[in-house]
This record gives C-alpha cells, structure tokens and sequence, in this order.
C-alpha cells in the first residue's frame, strides 16, 4: 500500500530491547509507537454509514467529495467481499509468515537468511497508519515481504517497524544484514505500484540503502500494459486510434482515499495522487476496458476481480498498523485485541500475495526460471508460525492418521426432548479435555467420576505447527469439526505437547507457535480464558536427537529453555504452566517415553490438576454465604467494575467551551452509550464505557474534532 508522505519519525522503540536469553517472555515490548489508538475490527463502519443527512456541514467542496468517496470506496469494498468467494493463496505453498521486531530471536533470523540466501525474487508491500489531525505524516508501520522460492514455495516474512530494537543492537544488525541481502541489486524487486517510492517512507529506520535496488519492477504497469494489448478497444470505440502510452508515476489504487476529512484544505491535495485530467471517449465495456482513461492504472483489488474471479478484502487498509501484530509484542490478549491483529495479519499476507499470484498468471520472465525448479516447499529450521485463522479454515484436517486415537463416540451433541425430559435432575458434569502428543497413548480415552468426564485424545508425532502435515498441526487439529466442538463444551483443556516440535525447531520458535495457538483458543473460546482453564504441560527430557539437534546436551538445552519460557509467558497470556516432574530415570529405552512402570505418572498428574478444577469450582457454586459475605462480594464486584470501567476508554482533544454535561447532553443525543465523562483535565476529555463493545462504537462515532469549538457552537446553537 503506497504512503502519500515521506514520514522522518523514527519514533519506533528507543530503549534498548534485552538480550534474547531465557528470559526473552519476560520482556513482552513495552515499545510504543506513535499511535496509542488500538486496531479497529471494522474500519470501514462508520464510512458506510455515511450519508447526505449526516455529512459534516463545514467541509470545503473539495474535502466533501473525498468524503462520499470515502463512503463509496469501502461500500464497493463491501459488494464485492459479499458476493465473490475471498482470495486465497495457498497455505501450503508458503511456511507461514515469520514476525522481525526486537523480541525476534537471533536463531531464527540466521534461519532466515539461510533459507532466502538463493532467492532471486521478492514482492513487497508495505502498510502505513495514515495521517491524523495531530500528525500530518503517515506513519510507516510494516514492510511485508515475499521471497519466492518456486511457484508452490514462498517465504514470507512481516517487519513490524515500530518494533524494532535500538539501532546500533546487535538483533536490528542482523536485521540490517538480512534486508541488505533481500534489497541487493542481483535481486528482483516486485510491488504494485513505484517500488521506490513504496520503500522510501522507510528509509529512516537504516534497514537498507535505497539506492542498491537496481531491479525493481512495477507490476501494476506491467498488467496494465498487458491488459491493454491483450484487450484492445472495439472497432467502434472514439479511442481506437488515439491510443497515449500510459504514464506510470502512481498507484492508483489510491488507499489513502479511505481517510477521515480534517480541517485543511491541503491536506487533500498533499494526498491527491498525479492523476490525469483528460476525460476519456472510451466507449468499451467493462469487460473489456474497466478503466475507460488510458493513464488509469489498475486497483490490485479489481485486477484480481478481472483475473481470478476473487475477492480481495480493503477492508483494514487504514487501519492502526503500528499496534504490533504479533501477540508477543501485546499484553493484551482479549478477544478485542487479539481478533482484529489476527485479520489483520491475513490481510498483509493477501496483500503481498496476491501480486505474487498475478505474477506467475502472466508467465513474467523474470519467474520463468522458477517455475521449472522443485515445486516441493522448502523444510527449512525456520518456525513457520500459525497463520490466521482465515487461512487454516480452508485446510482440510482428516483425523484418521496412523497412531492417532479417535474420539469418542458419545461427542457432544443435543439431546433429544424426550431424553432431556427425563433427565433434567440429573446435573451436567464439567467436561474437561486433554490433547496430547504419543505421550498420551496409554491414557484412558475417557475417564468418567461423579464430579466430572475427562476426555484425551492423542495424535503421535503432534507438533504446535506443522506446515506439511496438517494432520500433525495441533494449530489445524483445534479448528477441525471434532475437537472445535470439544472445546465449545469443555470447562478446561490440556495440552501435552512440545517434544515433536523441539526436536527440530528452537525453544523461542516453538514457545511463538505455542503462544499463537492459546490466543486462538482465547479469541475463538471465550469461555475458556480464565488462568485455570488452558493448561500446557512442560516438555519432558528427551534424548531421541535430530538433524537439527544432533547432541543430546543441545537437545535437553533446547528443552530446557523452552519450559523456562513458557513458565515465564503463562502469566502474560494467561494460563498455567504444569510440570509433571519427569526425569531420565522415568524414560524407556527409547529415551523418548515412559517406561510402563511410570506411566501412571500422566494420567495421575492429569486427574490430580482437574480434581483440584473440580473442586474449585463446585465449591464457588455450594457455599452459602453470610449476608456480611454477600455484602463484602459485592462490595469487591462493584470496585471491580469501577477497574474494568477504567479499562475501556476514550480520549479526545476537547475545546475550552465543552464541560462534563455538555459532552453527556450531546452522547445521549446522537445515542452513544457510556458509564462515566470524567472531568476535562488539560484540555483532555476521558469518556468510560461498560465494554469493549460500547468503546468501539464511540471510537468509531467520535472523529478527533468532535469537540473542538465549531462543534460546541453547532450543537448547542450558540455565537462566538
């Protein structure tokens, strides 16, 4: 997505970030870039709503239009998600997308390099937050970048620029090294749009000198030019003889129409692109000739309409992109801000995606080489962490693998009327499920007490993530019908998993793979997020080595560190970490499992944590309370909505003339619900709010002059 201004706030993170140790979770970024505003889910909402009766009276003509163009953009946008299936880029055609911030480890970014060190050819696309009333540059947030191996193999790689580390680290050098590489001149370098001009809001963060990119390709030029040839005007079109070469200067794409007007007339023209001005006589038809102007360049949304028949969603194309994508770089892991991340995520993926796509459809020759190289995707020592759940839904999952346990047939379904009927004395037991990895083998596959059902399921050779197995993709097994179904009626879950994974990945990447997925069981089961309710189990000791780790003290390092990681993280995401207390004594000849004499271990440790479940929870449903206790509760549930108050909240810039009443006058008026306006305090207006939910919605509502004084005046019918 092309930045209109050419932003020099390096404001991206200026404490030196800790040396990536073992105690790398305990250091979740604590960096904060210039916007303080979090992710929208919906940006486009409060464009749709836009109409004659309510469009602002004080615009200029000039800001008015771009205002309904605004409206008119993102409700195309709408049309065409609705009726054309979505984009897609296959998953399996790319490991996953690897997060580069100052909590990358230096292991995995070495991985990188070793990987792509081959790779000839990148797109690039690049995100930026766009200018706001107290900004008037756009900020430059996230460079995505596509390394294409073969046809059917791409890397993909996310660098969150207002994350990275302090420049003269040694984690932003390698960065530094490994941009270097991917921008050298031998190397092809494909956007949509000016390249050049794409990159160079991000000159100011040192990761490349511009000047190096001898070979850069403007796709959206090329399909045009191609588009034109292959489809020229009808004979009885005006313009047949009156063909111009087409001037390449922009993307006409033109995202940054999607903008909230503010008070200047400039600011519309520092975003207005070099357009032509001259109308047209084309009188072709769409299919034919969609941009009637022949210095018209494509929008990449309408040309992979035209070419495949898909969808691509605009949809968070102004949204707050320096938030930090990676929930590592978050400690707010509520479904609010993890859902809106996740989409976003995929939407930066499409996006440098879908050129990549376009790229191959029109045989360029500059990946004609690579169509005939190995199509089979490259197994790197890179942790290809989960993609978003928009993208693993359209995996397919079968569950009937070798060594793998199949679930129970009594899975959760309604009963029947008759059978509830007869059995509403009988109260529901508690449904706790454990997913394991070929240590739980020898588990009983349902365990039934009279205060609860325990259901396991285990997959040999289960890993957190697994690109070419989806059948050993715990990220996949937890979306597929079954265990999705489990997990909407259990009260708790266990995983047992690790061994598999860090025997050929590093410690950090896996704890990123295992981070990954308890935030989606976070944002997909809600009713899952309190500490007790996900528990993961450390990694026990295994002596089985690998390619990756060929001794035995690298492999037990690994491990090691793996557990001291995920022990730190449990508290920052939000559940708990078990450690069953195995050692080597307890292992078989293998070196990988328990002896026979020691499996009880497991299923003793499993029943132990979910009794002490159990009886937490029935005895916070027994015990009767004293009217003092019952006083005391609500007393404490009072404070603590008062604190949740708190958490959801908004800040505008308010004008002298707005007091505490006029602001609740006028949000009950355009029916906005709140908790508390608390007083102005340095010209800074606060509005608290019950949820999330009512937070978004002002969010939405209230642009950042709402309370400025032309605003005052307006709604309260009063002279200055």
């Amino acid at each position: 997505m092309p930045s209109p201004n050419n932003s020099d706030d390096s404001s991206h993170s200026t404490e030196t970030p800790p040396t990536f140790s073992s105690t790398r979770s305990h250091h979740i970024s604590s960096a904060q870039p210039s916007s303080t505003r979090p992710p929208k889910s919906n940006p486009h909402k409060y464009f749709l709503e836009r109409t004659e009766k309510n469009c602002p009276k004080h615009l200029t003509d000039p800001q008015r239009n771009r205002w309904f163009k605004t409206a008119k953009k993102a409700k195309r946008n709408a049309q065409i998600v609705q009726q054309l299936p979505a984009f897609h880029w296959p998953p399996s055609h790319s490991n996953q997308p690897i997060f580069i911030h100052h909590l990358t480890p230096h292991s995995t970014l070495q991985s990188v390099f070793e990987t792509i060190r081959d790779v000839t050819v990148y797109v690039i696309d690049t995100e930026s937050d766009p200018p706001t009333r107290f900004r008037s540059e756009a900020l430059p947030a996230l460079i995505q970048i596509e390394a294409i191996h073969s046809e059917t193999s791409t890397t993909v790689l996310l660098i969150e620029a207002q994350f990275l580390p302090f420049s003269l680290s040694p984690t932003h050098q390698l960065i530094q090294q490994l941009c270097q590489h991917i921008f050298s001149p031998q190397h092809y370098i494909v956007g949509w749009g000016n390249v050049l001009q794409e990159l160079s809001h991000f000159q100011p963060f040192a990761l490349f000198d511009i000047n190096q990119i001898q070979q850069h390709i403007n796709l959206q030029a090329y399909f045009t030019n191609n588009w034109n040839q292959t489809h020229p005007h009808l004979p009885s079109c005006p313009t047949q003889q009156h063909q111009s070469q087409i001037i390449i200067d922009s993307d006409s794409d033109s995202d940054y129409d999607l903008i909230c007007t503010v008070n200047t007339s400039k600011f519309d023209d520092d975003l207005q692109f070099n357009r032509a001005t001259n109308k047209s006589t084309c009188t072709c038809p769409d299919d034919i000739r969609p941009y009637k102007n022949p210095t018209d360049q494509w929008a990449l949304q309408k040309a992979i309409k035209i070419t495949f028949n898909e969808a691509l969603n605009k949809l968070h194309t102004m949204n707050t992109w320096s938030c930090g994508l990676d929930p590592l770089l978050t400690t707010d892991n509520t479904s609010e801000s993890i859902a809106p991340r996740t989409a976003m995520t995929s939407y930066a993926i499409n996006d440098v995606s879908a050129p990549t796509r376009l790229l191959f459809h029109l045989n360029h020759e500059i990946i004609r080489p690579l169509r005939t190289s190995s199509s089979s995707t490259i197994i790197s020592s890179i942790a290809p962490q989960p993609p978003v759940p928009q993208l693993l839904t359209q995996q397919s999952f079968q569950l009937s693998t070798p060594e793998q346990a199949p679930l129970p047939s009594h899975s959760p379904e309604p009963q029947s009327t008759e059978s509830s009927s007869n059995q509403q004395h009988v109260p529901e037991l508690p449904l706790y499920l454990v997913l394991a990895d070929s240590h739980g083998r020898h588990i009983e596959q349902t365990i039934n007490t009279p205060h609860y059902t325990i259901t396991t399921h285990f997959v040999s050779g289960l890993k957190w993530f697994d690109s070419q197995r989806p059948d050993l993709n715990a990220f996949s097994l937890i979306q597929s019908p079954p265990i999705s179904s489990y997990l909407h009626s259990a009260q708790a879950i266990m995983l047992i998993i690790g061994t598999n994974s860090l025997r050929f990945i590093d410690a950090a990447q896996a704890v990123q793979q295992a981070a990954h997925l308890i935030a989606y069981i976070h944002t997909n089961h809600p009713h899952l997020k309190q500490k007790q309710h996900i528990a993961v189990v450390a990694t026990f000791p295994c002596y089985n080595t690998s390619s990756r780790f060929p001794s035995t003290d690298s492999l037990l390092s690994n491990i090691q560190l793996y557990n001291e990681e995920l022990n730190a993280l449990s508290d920052q995401l939000h559940f708990t970490f078990i450690d069953f207390h195995i050692t080597d004594v307890h292992l078989q000849p293998d070196r990988m499992h328990l002896h026979p004499h020691y499996r009880y271990i497991i299923s003793n440790s499993i029943t132990h944590y979910f009794n002490h479940i159990s009886q937490h929870q029935s005895s916070s449903r027994t015990h009767a309370r004293s009217s003092q206790a019952i006083k005391r509760r609500n007393d404490l549930r009072h404070q603590k909505f008062k604190l949740k108050q708190q958490q959801f909240f908004i800040k505008r810039i308010v004008d002298i003339n707005w007091k505490a009443t006029h602001v609740k006058t006028f949000l009950r008026q355009i029916e906005i619900k709140f908790a508390r306006v608390l007083e102005v305090h340095n010209h800074t207006l606060t509005i608290l709010f019950n949820n999330a939910e009512q937070r978004h919605a002002a969010d939405t509502a209230l642009s950042d002059d709402t309370f400025d004084e032309e605003h005052f005046h307006r709604y309260f019918n009063t002279e200055q």
